[in-house]
């Protein structure tokens, strides 16, 4: 009787951990989604810290994409990365989530929409595109091989 305790015991115990265990992979997965992770000391070109963490994916998408709209405005090239970097599904990009081929064509695609921007760089619309690159892209941390040419 005294092993079956034990048995019993220990499928308790293995239940129990597995229930923890559950609990904090679910955290975790939980904390990687996008739009609940926190936003403080935010990178910001248009923005104090403390603006800028007013500001959700959403709305920084929009900024980018009034950028990109007046950008288009001043040079048809700009439309070729319409349905790239500036895709609805743009809003919900996530570097950390992505491999490194998929981060890797991203660099690419910023580096060409660079020199692009390059001709274009005093605008405003410029600086709101490069918020939007900044906060979603992480333009700056993460690429750091990509700049104006």
């Amino acid at each position: 009787m005294l092993a079956g305790d034990v048995l019993a015991n220990l499928c308790l115990l293995a239940a129990e951990f597995d229930s923890m265990a559950a609990s904090a992979l679910a955290k975790q997965l939980d904390a990687l989604q996008p739009e609940k992770r926190t936003r403080r000391g935010q990178a910001s070109l248009l923005f104090d810290d403390r603006e800028a963490e007013k500001y959700d994916q959403q709305t920084i998408y929009e900024i980018g994409l009034a950028g990109f709209s007046e950008l288009c405005r001043h040079d048809a090239a700009f439309r070729q990365f319409e349905q790239s970097l500036f895709a609805a599904s743009a809003k919900s990009f996530d570097r950390e989530l992505r491999t490194q081929v998929e981060n890797d064509d991203l660099d690419q695609l910023l580096s060409r929409f660079m020199r692009v921007l390059s001709a274009h760089y005093l605008l405003k619309a410029a600086a709101k595109v490069m918020e939007f690159f900044i906060r979603r892209y992480r333009y700056g941390s993460c690429s750091a091989g990509v700049r104006l040419s």
